[in-house]
């Protein structure tokens, strides 16, 4: 059913047609039936939705899979309302607005830190492979990504040089960079030690993946952390709750 006016003549004809009052379906596609919502509460309406699967379902029974059009939906969508195959959805508080809102961008970020996780550990099977063994989840480990930064700031794609540091100088600079990304305990030395004999290790040392690794550009911008700060959610909330409706 078409928005704004259109409603309030929908609601006219049904009255003199005896009706009570007039039921606006539609199907909850992209975020413009949240407006249609508005609409009709504006306008102390009674809204409902209809599956996108059934709508699917339906239209494939009509055989519209290959015509279709806004107004076969409509007619589509209609007809499961009147047989109740529909919801009311919950309408959305300002909270509840904000909390959807922020929970999309949660799940962008996930998404982009995911990817850069992903790109970085292939590149350092190409080009560093011991540092990857250095620790049992090395992107989960605030020591190892501390360390990693460091290595990639300093060593120009030329990891061993950094070993004529010793591992003393090797350890405070870590330590620096362990503040940085949230660390408060002090970095765990098993892990350091580790890393810092990758650095003399010969395998891998793929230079174009070292470039890849530590440019601005590249997949882990150096002293960022591959995975943001999101916030916490209450345990009630997941993402998949967005998507509903």
């Amino acid at each position: 059913m078409a928005a704004g006016p259109g409603t309030g003549v929908a609601r006219q004809e049904a009255r003199k047609h005896g009706f009570a009052d007039v039921t606006v379906g539609c199907e909850p596609t992209g975020h413009r039936w949240r407006v249609l919502d508005q609409l009709a509460a504006q306008q102390d309406m009674a809204l409902v939705c209809v599956q996108p699967l059934l709508v699917g379902r339906a239209r494939e029974t009509e055989d519209y899979t290959r015509d279709k059009t806004d107004h076969k939906d409509a007619v589509l969508i209609a007809r499961l309302v009147a047989q109740l195959d529909c919801y009311v959805p919950e309408r959305a508080d300002e909270s509840w607005a904000q909390l959807r809102q922020l929970g999309a961008y949660r799940d962008r970020l996930i998404t982009t830190a995911t990817a850069a996780i992903q790109q970085l550990r292939d590149l350092l099977e190409c080009a560093w492979p011991a540092v990857l063994t250095a620790a049992a989840d090395p992107f989960d480990s605030i020591t190892w990504c501390a360390a990693l930064a460091v290595v990639l700031e300093r060593c120009d794609g030329r990891p061993q040089r950094l070993a004529r540091l010793g591992p003393t100088r090797f350890e405070q600079a870590v330590r620096r960079e362990f503040a940085r990304w949230g660390g408060r305990r002090g970095p765990r030395r098993r892990i350091l030690t580790a890393v810092f004999t990758a650095l003399t290790d010969p395998a891998g040392y793929w230079r174009s993946a070292w470039v890849r690794c530590s440019a601005p550009s590249g997949c882990w911008p150096i002293g960022a952390p591959p995975r943001p700060a999101w916030p916490r959610w209450r345990p009630t909330w997941s993402p998949s709750s967005m998507n509903s409706g």
